[in-house]
């Protein structure tokens, strides 16, 4: 579990492809509280497990899962990505809850000054807008960020200054490709409805076909 606060920005310095699965090796600064082989990090909002561990760096493997779901395709020798560790079950939660589990990917079609801020329009497929609300939570690249504006394809967000400073959003361009995972506790709020619509219905069926509704 994550919050989607970055803690600092790496740079991918292996990137071996094994059929679908990945094996990347990412260089970062010193942690305040050293990794460990095991631990989990969020490489551009992804969970990832640490299979080895250096003093500036480490590495990890992504499964066909995680790639075909991902923009991890995509990604390249060199390329900046945000990075955060778990969450500490004593620490505090600033942003939202984030699983590290990547719903979709979208492509950024805008970006625009707002005075002091960026907004950044992401394009995305229709299906996906019904978790994603304004003023709702959601996470971009691993970003925890507030939903500014939805249309019939995309959704908005803004970018304050420190945010833009320290993450990889600053080498965003239009046409770039990026992950997003919804809100976590909307995504089970819409599931749990939708199952209580259908045992309705199933529900409603029986009584009709035993006399019991006209």
């Amino acid at each position: 579990m994550f919050t989607g606060l970055i803690e600092q920005v790496g740079t991918i310095r292996r990137l071996e492809r094994n059929g679908t699965s990945y094996l990347l090796t990412i260089a970062h600064l010193p942690w305040d509280e050293p990794l460990k082989a095991g631990d989990s990090v969020a490489v551009n909002g992804i969970c990832l497990t640490t299979v080895d561990v250096q003093a500036q760096a480490f590495s990890a493997t992504a499964m066909p899962e995680t790639v075909q779901h991902s923009a991890m395709a995509k990604w390249q020798l060199g390329m900046h990505v945000n990075l955060e560790r778990a969450l500490s079950v004593n620490g505090r939660l600033h942003g939202h809850f984030v699983s590290g589990h990547i719903d979709a990917i979208g492509k950024v079609s805008q970006i625009r000054r707002d005075e002091i801020a960026h907004r950044i329009r992401v394009q995305v497929e229709p299906a996906l807008l019904r978790h994603i609300i304004p003023k709702g939570s959601i996470a971009l690249d691993g970003m925890s960020l507030t939903i500014t504006e939805t249309g019939k394809n995309y959704f908005e967000v803004s970018i304050i200054p420190h945010t833009w400073q320290q993450t990889n959003t600053r080498e965003y361009q239009n046409g770039s490709i990026v992950n997003i995972e919804t809100d976590v506790l909307g995504k089970y709020i819409d599931h749990l409805l939708r199952s209580q619509k259908n045992t309705d219905e199933n529900l409603q069926k029986i009584l009709i076909q035993n006399g019991f509704l006209d």
